[in-house]
């Protein structure tokens, strides 16, 4: 960041007018930026997608998967490990984590340490880390749906081992994941379908949203839940999103070319401006505490609503508020 800071003038940018974006663990790489004291200044807005901060290990949680990565690998230091090559650390990686990302989704999440980063970086945003920069940020409506392509037993894992897959529930004691998961039941039926909605939304969405409503106490923040679905089973699924921000369509399921150009646009209006309106999209309110609005993304057209997903807000936030 400092780089490009000191050269984008070169490249005809402006050193003031820097947007960062990202997806995924791009996105919790843009939030954890946003709060980090050694990128303050660097750049005035930020599009974190499908990623909040509530997304990081403790330094003892990364401590402990470092040593089983040194003492699979055979060397005793980091200087030695970095002389392998890639397939090699793919290789350790995939048998420390007994099949990957899908069985160990958390366990390389970045650590917070209380130096570099905020041991607490929720809290840092609350308190104002990120005062300067301008928010785009927001979820696909059905993040953790992409497990089932790697495992369609996926979520009857997360329901036995709660705290292997969510990053959130690993640190949060008050309540076990059953029953916070009963409670926002209330009187639904507890079906796999529930159970899912409810993973997504205390995995995701409400950190995502919080996030939001921390940031919009100092600067324009706009909001988002992307549905368009990818297929009946994946739905609007971690990912799905991306290859309409890059307008990589070609072999897509259910491709929407339209929303790709509505989506670019409004990216790219909010990198250049600082808000996302355009031509091709309607009004875009700014989203607060006070007036939560979210934009719906989806092929049927761009609908900004207001309290959209203010009910599992309010039932589930106390995960989060610790």
């Amino acid at each position: 960041m400092n780089w490009v800071k000191e050269n984008i003038s070169a490249f005809g940018g402006n050193p003031d007018n820097i947007t960062i974006f990202g997806q995924s663990a791009g996105s919790i790489s843009c939030m954890l930026l946003t709060i980090t004291p050694a990128a303050k200044n660097l750049f005035n807005k930020a599009i974190p997608q499908s990623g909040h901060l509530s997304f990081y290990n403790t330094p003892k949680d990364s401590a402990e998967t470092a040593e089983k990565f040194l003492a699979e690998s055979g060397v005793k230091t980091v200087g030695e490990l970095v002389k392998k090559s890639a397939a090699e650390i793919k290789d350790i990686y995939l048998k420390i984590s007994s099949g990957g990302i899908a069985e160990n989704p958390s366990a390389y999440l970045p650590t917070c340490d209380g130096k570099f980063l905020p041991k607490n970086p929720l809290q840092a945003l609350k308190e104002g880390a990120a005062r300067g920069i301008k928010f785009l940020t927001g979820n696909v409506a059905d993040e953790w749906r992409l497990w089932l392509q790697f495992d369609e037993n996926f979520f009857q894992k997360v329901r036995a081992n709660p705290k292997k897959f969510s990053p959130v529930f690993s640190r949060y004691k008050a309540k076990t994941y059953e029953g916070a998961y009963k409670n926002w039941l209330e009187n639904r039926p507890d079906n796999e379908e529930n159970f899912i909605d409810f993973a997504v939304q205390a995995d995701w969405r409400i950190g995502q949203e919080i996030s939001a409503e921390y940031q919009a106490q100092f600067e324009d923040v706009y909001f988002y839940v992307f549905t368009h679905q990818l297929n009946e089973t994946l739905r609007a699924c971690h990912d799905s999103d991306l290859p309409y921000t890059l307008n990589a369509l070609d072999g897509l399921p259910n491709a929407a070319p339209n929303l790709a150009k509505q989506i670019q646009a409004a990216w790219a209006a909010f990198a250049t401006t600082g808000n996302p309106n355009n031509e091709f999209i309607p009004r875009w309110e700014k989203y607060s505490a006070q007036n939560r609005q979210t934009m719906d993304l989806n092929s049927k057209g761009f609908t900004c609503q207001k309290d959209l997903n203010t009910e599992n807000l309010n039932a589930l936030r106390y995960i989060y508020e610790v």
